[in-house]
């Protein structure tokens, strides 16, 4: 009983999750792609980034028309969508833009990465070479992908003998791909898995170098900023040592001022009285009340 509960439910929870796939993925594959146009024809030629990320976009796109939407007709309970034609079609455009969505994708994380790779890497020569062959690599990632995605054509049909799956099957729902024996099986099944392996491969290597290459470059700002702050702190320093050769300078020059010179003629006689033939001692306090008051005001900067 729980079995056929689960049987039951199974179109339902298939049919949910496709079409929450295409409400979310297509108008955003189309909003995006239409920034994209309105971008291009305002502002004029785009950055070979945009071009990239405009085309995957699209080709986003048809994948969801072409896989998602037949996918969720049927799970509602629409059946024969397709003829042998129709289905040799859908699933070969599937299987190409499928293709195209990693090829693509990889090819824009290496882009990123060649973007940010120093001058003198030896991948700074592709800086120059994606953008000028751009659409050269469209176009042998379009021939790629047709070529290594042709065997929907022999193999796809739209509906089977005795309405039963034979071995070496694969069950869309809506179509069937059914191979002739176990070798053309695993062997397609095999070069698919490769192709795209390494482009995921190629596409974790470019990611990982973009990861080191904005690592180094955060601890070269992090050097950066303390060298200014070491040179932020010797200037403080420098200014502070002048700051206190001027105010001592100042403070001798007015304390020998007042001691040569005085303030009247009484004080004037004051010390040639007092001060006459002990010049040494006269020096020595002099030399001290100078030395207090370059203390004072070192205190008094060092606290501020």
């Amino acid at each position: 009983m729980n079995r056929s509960c689960v049987m039951d439910n199974g179109p339902a929870v298939k049919a949910a999750g496709f079409l929450t796939l295409i409400i979310i993925s297509i108008p955003a594959n189309l909003a995006v792609v239409g920034a994209f146009l309105y971008s291009f024809l305002t502002e004029g030629k785009p950055m070979t980034t945009d071009i990239i990320l405009c085309h995957l976009t699209f080709v986003n796109l048809m994948v969801a028309f072409v896989r998602s939407i037949p996918q969720t007709l049927t799970a509602l309970g629409y059946q024969n969508l397709f003829d042998d034609i129709g289905c040799k079609i859908s699933i070969f455009s599937f299987r190409i833009f499928r293709s195209l969505s990693i090829s693509l994708t990889c090819l824009l994380s290496t882009y990123q990465a060649v973007l940010l790779a120093p001058m003198s890497s030896m991948f700074s020569i592709l800086k120059y070479k994606i953008p000028q062959y751009l659409l050269q690599i469209f176009f042998c990632f379009y021939m790629f992908s047709s070529a290594t995605s042709v065997h929907p054509i022999l193999y796809a049909v739209s509906k089977l003998v005795n309405n039963t799956i034979p071995p070496y099957t694969f069950n869309l729902d809506y179509c069937f791909v059914k191979y002739s024996d176990y070798s053309s099986y695993v062997g397609i099944g095999l070069s698919n898995f490769l192709k795209d392996l390494v482009f995921i491969i190629l596409m974790t290597i470019t990611s990982v170098y973009i990861l080191v290459l904005l690592y180094l470059h955060s601890k070269r700002v992090k050097n950066i900023r303390i060298q200014d702050k070491t040179i932020q702190e010797r200037n403080d320093q420098k200014f502070v040592t002048q700051c206190l050769l001027a105010f001592s300078g100042r403070m001798t020059r007015d304390e020998l001022y007042f001691r040569v010179t005085g303030s009247s003629s009484a004080s004037l006689r004051f010390f040639k009285q007092n001060y006459t033939g002990c010049r040494r001692s006269d020096l020595l306090r002099l030399a001290t009340r100078v030395h207090c008051c370059f203390t004072t005001a070192l205190i008094r900067i060092s606290g501020a």
